[in-house]
């Protein structure tokens, strides 16, 4: 190890002698002895494990799904995908030893954590975000990119897959990775932690409501035209769709507030009292913070008919997954050019029976 690595040590052990002190029952860590910091652990690694099994199972699905694939889902895939990682993040940052929050040696090995912490967390805010985009740019809007699914997915990528990752390396080169009781953004850079993350947190958590509001706004609209449509019964089948779609869209804004508002929680009450954490807290963000995997698999994987139908589950009821199923309304093949169709990329969209009939999959 050279000179500058030695000093970058020293730094680091400084810094961590400001946030621990010894005990005979072992090193306390942000106020925590072992034991606490064991057990924050262990929840983590075990809200981490479910949302990997969640997230394999709605990546599965989608390949195992030999039907046109719509553009809600794979905007779920991604989002799975980047859960699947993050929460294996999580778990492989839990089985690190405690001692490692003192020692040098894995240091560098640290930061790669947090910058994998920092990228995916980030990037999947982004896709839970892309999904309202989705529903609001085809339904409220009805921007003409909302119906070239291929073109839009592909400026997603390239807009979430260079922002995420460049506010990580901006952390990077500005030394902000390293030790806060688990490997992210050091205890006093708490505002560059708001800025790239908690702030877009607010942010995607803000668009997904007003998003939802417009949604449901529009559909009451789509209702009184059906109402007073000689056409109704096509009005009214869109209708249904997308008040299917709107239903799963205020279950992913729960979801997601569940997941986030425990951290925002702990971060606030550390923030006031940085010398007294709160163990309560710290345990409800280690149970919390991974869980995002596993509720988009119950909202948008256990409650779809297609779904159920790629596992076998032909009836529209399944009694495997009748628990988080809901009634569906009878589905008819309906012209292509209802306004609402452009977004009913749901998995159960009237579209995709057409669609399905001609794909040679």
């Amino acid at each position: 190890m050279d000179i500058r690595s030695n000093d970058g040590c020293v730094d680091a052990l400084i810094e961590n002698a400001t946030l621990t002190n010894s005990s005979s029952t072992g090193a306390l860590i942000i106020g925590f002895d072992s034991e606490a910091l064991d057990t924050l652990k262990t929840a983590a690694i075990c809200s981490a494990f479910l949302s990997i099994c969640g997230s394999s199972f709605v990546i599965m699905t989608y390949h195992l799904m030999r039907v046109h694939k719509p553009l809600v889902l794979s905007l779920l895939y991604w989002l799975s995908v980047t859960d699947l990682i993050s929460s294996l993040v999580y778990i492989i940052d839990g089985l690190s030893a405690n001692a490692d929050l003192m020692s040098c040696e894995p240091f560098t090995f640290c930061v790669f954590k947090a910058m994998l912490h920092q990228t995916f967390n980030l990037a999947a805010m982004l896709w839970t975000g892309s999904i309202a985009l989705n529903l609001h740019l085809g339904l409220v809007l009805q921007a003409k990119i909302a119906r070239q699914p291929a073109k839009f997915l592909r400026r997603l990528h390239i807009c979430i897959w260079s922002f995420a990752p460049s506010v990580s390396l901006l952390l990077l080169l500005n030394g902000s990775y390293g030790r806060a009781g688990w490997c992210w953004i050091r205890e006093h850079k708490a505002w560059q932690r708001f800025v790239c993350y908690y702030f877009p947190m607010l942010l995607v958590l803000g668009y997904n409501a007003v998003v939802y509001f417009l949604t449901q706004k529009t559909l009451l609209a789509m209702k009184t035209a059906a109402n007073n449509s000689s056409e109704s019964s096509i009005e009214l089948t869109s209708s249904h769709a997308v008040q299917g779609l709107a239903r799963r869209m205020r279950l992913l804004l729960v979801i997601f507030v569940l997941v986030h508002t425990c951290s925002i929680i702990n971060r606030l009450y550390d923030f006031f009292s940085p010398d007294q954490p709160s163990f309560f807290f710290s345990l409800l963000q280690s149970l919390s913070a991974p869980l995002q995997g596993l509720g988009n698999a119950i909202v948008y994987g256990f409650g779809s008919s297609r779904v159920r139908q790629t596992w076998g589950c032909n009836s529209d009821r399944c009694s495997c997954c009748d628990f988080f199923s809901w009634r569906r309304k009878a589905k008819n093949n309906v012209p292509s050019e209802v306004a609402a169709a452009t977004v009913l990329s749901e998995f159960e969209s009237p579209t995709d029976s057409r669609r399905e009939s001609i794909d040679p999959g």
